[in-house]
C-alpha cells in the first residue's frame, strides 16, 4: 500500500506519521518482531543499520526523531521488521547495500524474510511537507492499515482546518 501527505509546516507531520505507524506496528505486532531502520546518509559510504529494539515504543521514538532531521530530507528510509532471532545482518551488507540504488530497497524487500516494512521519503517544499509511504505487510492486514492511512489523510485534513482558523 502505498500513499502521500502532503503536511502543511504549521502542522507536525512527524507526529501524524509516528501515531499512523504506531497504530499499523499495534495491528501487525504479534509481540515477536524486532524492528529495525536503514538509511544512508549523503554523502556517507556505508549504510547505517541499527536495531531499535522489539517494543513499538523504540520504533516511534527513532522515527519521530528521523522526521525531524533536516539530512534525511529526500532519502529513503527503510524501516523493516524481523521475527525475533533474525539479525539485521543476515538481510544486507551495510558496505554494499544502498537503499538509495536503482530497484532498492524493492529489490531487498522481495529477498528478504521480512515481517513487514515501511519505507519513507520526506522532502519539503515551499509550504509543507510531503511524507511518501510505502507498507509492504501480509495481505491479511492490508484492509487494517489501509484503514490507519486514510485515518491519518483525515487527520492531516482536520490539522489544516485548525491552522487556517
Amino acid at each position: 500500500m502505498a500513499t502521500t501527505v502532503d503536511v502543511p509546516q504549521s502542522v507536525d507531520g512527524g507526529h501524524l506519521v509516528t501515531a499512523c505507524v504506531v497504530r499499523i506496528a499495534e495491528g501487525l505486532g504479534s509481540g515477536d518482531e524486532v524492528f529495525h531502520l536503514v538509511h544512508r546518509e549523503p554523502g556517507r559510504q556505508e549504510t547505517i543499520a541499527v536495531p531499535l529494539g522489539s517494543t513499538i515504543n523504540d520504533l516511534a521514538e527513532r522515527l519521530l526523531l528521523s522526521c525531524r532531521r533536516s539530512v534525511l530530507d529526500g532519502r529513503t528510509l527503510v524501516w523493516p521488521v524481523l521475527q525475533r532471532g533474525r539479525h539485521l545482518g543476515e538481510v544486507i551488507d551495510p558496505v554494499a547495500y544502498d537503499p538509495e540504488a536503482p530497484g532498492e530497497p524493492e529489490k531487498l524487500l522481495r529477498m528478504a524474510p521480512i515481517a513487514w516494512v515501511l519505507v519513507l521519503r520526506r522532502r519539503r517544499v515551499a509550504a509543507s511537507t510531503v511524507f511518501e509511504m510505502i507498507f509492504i505487510v501480509p495481505e491479511d492486514h492490508a484492509d487494517s492499515v489501509e484503514r490507519a492511512v486514510t485515518r491519518l489523510a483525515g487527520k492531516k485534513q482536520t490539522q489544516d482546518a485548525r491552522s487556517e482558523s
